[in-house]
């Protein structure tokens, strides 16, 4: 009869280096906002009161406020020895409900028997990239949800996603025009004095094409090209936007006749809102790339963060054999479209689809 004999080893049971994987991460993440996932910015940059600093699992509701915007008074008025009617000034409440959001994956133990790779790791960190792409595609979603009732604009004669053809392609004129209704709305642009556009790579491809007199490419010649702004993959400033190409615009084949159709994303300041995923980790007051303070702060209380990734060692009751490993990440974040005249999608058109075929 053969005998095993246990050797001295340590069993972390359900311990978890959240704290750790998810600063690493979440940092990395929103810092660098990877090239495609910058819907984030919409409310990143979007102000004090776009980007709330609300720690997780304390409450769910959270509250945006809305300043009032005075209209002028043409009234003459007498010096007197009385007031005038004084005006009421009243901020604006507007709500959202923090939901959580969640992934997992089981891994075997026998992984991380190999030296080289840590499969755990390598999981953790695609989990963080899911966490990413989630935040960005809520905040993608918000803005372009017709429960929202966000302002939809078309390119060309359009007035419907099944009325744009292949060849209602976005072009320097399009943006002109939304620029005149932008302006024409009082839409505010962020501090930049730009406001913000994300379009599919396939609809910038007919911008490119752009020969017109003042086109897309004589413009963004004077751009600033310094290494960062390459890095950020911006594509162009023209027409009072910030242009930026994103794969995750939706796109949908259901429009008049053969081609596709994709619901690029415009913002003004002040949108919509989000929830920090770095929750109550960082204090203080707004400053234009928040996530720089997520680097300087010397010290990150799990509790208090909006985005976790655990890792669950093998052993415990529900792992008898000792052999399963469980690496989860999980994110509250609370959205909320501010004002939906200031934010919606721009619909173009192409022969492409969204793989560029």
């Amino acid at each position: 009869m053969a005998v095993t004999v246990q050797g001295a080893s340590i069993n972390t049971g359900s311990s978890s280096m959240g704290a750790m994987v998810a600063q690493h991460w979440s940092k990395k993440g929103l810092l660098l906002a990877y090239p495609t996932l910058n819907f984030i910015d919409f409310a990143r940059e979007g102000g004090r009161n776009a980007w709330l600093k609300i720690p997780a699992r304390k409450g769910n509701v959270i509250n945006f406020y809305k300043e009032p915007v005075d209209d002028p008074s043409y009234t003459t008025y007498n010096e007197s020895a009385d007031d005038p009617s004084p005006a009421t000034w009243v901020l604006t409440a507007s709500s959202a409900t923090a939901s959580l959001y969640l992934k997992s994956r089981v891994l075997t133990d026998l992984g991380e028997g190999i030296a080289l790779v840590s499969p755990t790791q390598r999981v953790a960190k695609g989990l963080a990239f899911w966490g990413m792409r989630t935040f960005n595609g809520l905040i993608g979603g918000q803005m372009s949800a017709a429960s929202v009732s966000a302002t939809d604009y078309y390119c060309d004669d359009a007035t419907s996603a099944a009325d744009i053809t292949a060849t209602d392609v976005l072009t320097r004129a399009e943006l002109d025009i939304l620029a005149m209704k932008l302006e024409a709305n009082n839409v505010r642009t962020y501090m930049d004095g730009l406001w913000k556009y994300r379009a599919h790579p396939v609809t910038l491809q007919a911008i490119r094409a752009d020969t017109g007199t003042n086109n897309f490419w004589e413009l963004i010649k004077y751009v600033n090209e310094v290494k960062g702004i390459r890095e950020d993959f911006l594509v162009g400033r023209t027409s009072n936007f910030e242009i930026k190409s994103s794969t995750e615009v939706v796109s949908t084949s259901v429009i008049s006749g053969t081609g596709w159709g994709f619901y690029n994303l415009w913002s003004g300041m002040e949108a919509i809102g989000a929830t920090d995923l770095a929750g109550a980790n960082l204090p203080g007051k707004d400053v234009k790339g928040t996530p720089d303070r997520m680097v300087k702060k010397p010290k990150w209380e799990p509790n208090k963060a909006n985005f976790h990734i655990n890792i669950v060692q093998p052993g415990g009751q529900a792992d008898p054999h000792n052999r399963r490993i469980k690496v989860g990440a999980k994110l509250w974040v609370g959205l909320k479209v501010l004002n939906t005249g200031w934010c919606g999608y721009h619909m173009a058109g192409s022969a492409y689809s969204y793989l560029g075929v």
